[in-house]
């Protein structure tokens, strides 16, 4: 073959993998749908259900936030804005991430929960570490608070609910209990 097309193939598959990297990486999400400049059901309310297994409410410590301040700012968009997220963040696959990114996937879209909830999906099985030094940044507290369940973080309220339950038929309950708070 002439040396002229090895480089160019070489140069077409180095393209090609740069680019499926990149579109791995991007939040296609927040890309195509840009963050609401008005609060998107943030009311405060709680419907009124059944105690759910394993799930409670957690303050996110003004730390945390203080932190975004000093540049911690890779979690700002969860902690931040106007818009819930719904953050699962799997480990050693706990929870079973295409399990749980299905029903939220199906969930978001067939039953309409999309306008309630913005949502990222976390896989660190590979590993991960903290790129903050702080005692309290904000990925650090979303990695201990999230990691192995579902969190769902109200940035006005400065608040997070959190799943640990590891049951894929408590997320439809869970999204409708709060959907509104």
């Amino acid at each position: 073959m002439n040396e002229k097309y090895t480089h160019l193939i070489i140069a077409v598959v180095c393209v090609l993998l740069a680019g499926l990297y990149v579109a791995v990486r991007i939040d296609w999400e927040d890309l195509l749908t840009p963050r609401s400049t008005q609060p998107v059901h943030l009311n405060g309310k709680i419907a009124k259900t059944k105690p759910l297994k394993n799930v409670q409410l957690e303050n996110i410590p003004q730390s945390v936030y203080d932190s975004i301040q000093w540049g911690d700012t890779k979690y700002i968009k969860y902690l931040t804005g106007n818009q819930k997220y719904v953050l699962i963040a799997s480990f050693a696959g706990t929870p079973p991430l295409d399990t749980f990114k299905k029903e939220l996937n199906r969930l978001l879209k067939e039953e309409g929960y999309n306008s309630y909830y913005r949502r990222h999906i976390f896989d660190f099985t590979r590993g991960y570490s903290w790129s903050c030094d702080r005692m309290e940044c904000a990925e650090q507290w979303v990695d201990e608070h999230c990691t192995r369940g579902v969190c769902i973080i109200q940035p006005q309220k400065k608040q997070a609910i959190i799943d640990k339950s590891g049951d894929v038929k408590q997320l439809a309950v869970l999204l409708e209990k709060y959907k509104d708070w």
